[in-house]
């Protein structure tokens, strides 16, 4: 099975629907999200990162798990820096210890490309870049990546972690600015 952890959301629809054919998969989201999302072949799981016990996932050992979970973007997190940090890195501490310690064997976890490396003097960003987080998102976002490593280091357990940035298609939420620069380019073209 694959848990897609915050998965009602906009990537986690379009992985939902690749995996579903070949994959038993398992969306865990609030439950106003999962009902908008109306996905169907998937199972699913009442959970609201940030807000519920993280016990509400329920694993089974060898299950692996996709994290997209975080609260926020860039702009909330400047005006409110200690209350977003605190929450989003307290939940994806508890989190990823419960998915670590109930037998998860895998986990990708979601991070942010251009958040994390800030202004690396260069374009396009190799990989290899060193990290300069501009703001809290960023510094949240890389903490985290720092935070998973280290519990998944200590279970044993593999991981891979992706800074995605910029991701756009259909079903992106068009209404909302703060969802991405490719968004807010084709909204203003509009």
């Amino acid at each position: 099975r694959v848990l897609l952890i915050s998965g009602a959301g906009f990537l986690g629809r379009h992985l939902a629907c690749q995996m579903r054919a070949t994959t038993q998969v398992v969306v865990c989201d609030s439950t106003t999200r999962l009902q908008r999302a109306g996905l169907s072949g998937v199972e699913s799981c009442a959970y609201e990162f940030g807000q519920d016990d993280p016990n509400h996932v329920e694993c089974l050992p060898g299950d692996a798990a996709v994290i997209l979970s975080w609260r926020g973007y860039p702009a909330a997190h400047e005006s409110d820096p200690t209350g977003r940090l605190s929450r989003n890195l307290g939940h994806t501490i508890a989190l990823v210890k419960h998915l670590a310690e109930s037998g998860v064997s895998q986990v990708l976890y979601a991070s942010s490309g251009g958040a994390v490396y800030g202004n690396a003097g260069r374009q396009p960003v190799p990989e290899t870049a060193l990290p300069y987080p501009l703001g809290y998102y960023g510094i949240g976002k890389l903490t985290a990546e720092m935070i998973v490593r280290k519990i998944l280091d200590q279970h044993s357990k593999d991981y891979l972690i992706l800074r995605i940035c910029n991701a756009y298609g259909a079903g992106q939420i068009t209404d909302n600015l703060s969802v991405g620069f490719v968004a807010r380019a084709i909204q203003a073209a509009n």
